[in-house]
């Protein structure tokens, strides 16, 4: 029998290697559409000129980059070391570090704010990483993460391509199981896993972006190429199956 550790082991060693894979066209697909997001973070975590700010789950390092245009201090972690090294490329001026925002290496009390882009979703142990988001944070300090909506009707792209894939796709697949993707979708998860982890006067806002595509196969290739979970299940299919879902993706689109 896996026991719970086990399981959260191997969902994280899932997800770092996906990234890993994934880090050198992240930019080209999905970073295209989650640069949008950045100020909206940074306003609701009060970040200024002088702020210390540790940006958790970095990836390429885009937060940080808005960031550090704000004239913050930032640092930049992330689990998967390929994600650290496109970051250090696109932005050298800008301390990055491999580290496990489960379980961070830092000291209590350091960072004014603590950010989070897209990554609470891609973590086996999510309230684990709000835990450390206060320990490491100053008395007062802000902790903002961002996160999917749900794909019925406002996260619509990831809608598209996921009933596509429930209704031609091979599911039966050995991958890890995670959290479930969108819990934090829910205004009362998110509410509860901040509340739970110590924080008070806690808000959650909807931010609405829209989703500028080239052409409709785009939004495919995105998720099959970039993309860890839904990626996994995509790139796994036959190219029969595959050219199912893709004309289902386009009609849709």
């Amino acid at each position: 029998m896996t026991n719970v550790t086990d399981k959260n082991n191997a969902f994280s060693e899932f997800e770092r290697s996906g990234w890993n894979s994934t880090a050198s066209v992240y930019d080209s697909h999905f970073g295209k559409h989650t640069t949008k997001y950045c100020s909206a973070l940074l306003d609701a975590t009060n970040i200024s000129s002088g702020f210390k700010v540790l940006d958790m789950a970095c990836g390429p390092g885009y937060v940080s980059a808005a960031a550090t245009q704000r004239e913050a201090i930032v640092l930049g972690i992330d689990f998967a070391p390929n994600m650290i090294a496109e970051a250090k490329a696109k932005h050298p001026s800008i301390n990055f570090q491999t580290d496990n925002a489960e379980q961070l290496s830092l000291a209590d009390n350091t960072f004014d704010a603590v950010v989070m882009g897209f990554g609470m979703l891609h973590l086996a142990q999510p309230e684990a990483a709000a835990l450390e988001a206060n320990r490491v944070l100053v008395p007062e300090g802000r902790f903002g993460f961002s996160v999917w909506g749900v794909p019925e009707n406002v996260c619509i792209g990831t809608g598209i391509i996921l009933r596509a894939m429930q209704d031609h796709a091979n599911m039966d697949l050995d991958l890890p199981e995670g959290p479930p993707m969108f819990r934090f979708a829910d205004r009362d998860e998110s509410t509860r896993l901040l509340d739970q982890a110590g924080f008070i006067n806690i808000e959650v806002q909807l931010v609405e972006q829209a989703w500028i595509l080239e052409n409709a196969t785009d939004l495919l290739d995105t998720f099959q190429e970039a993309g860890v979970r839904a990626g996994a299940v995509l790139r796994a299919q036959s190219a029969e199956v595959m050219q199912k879902i893709r004309e289902q993706v386009v009609a849709d689109a």
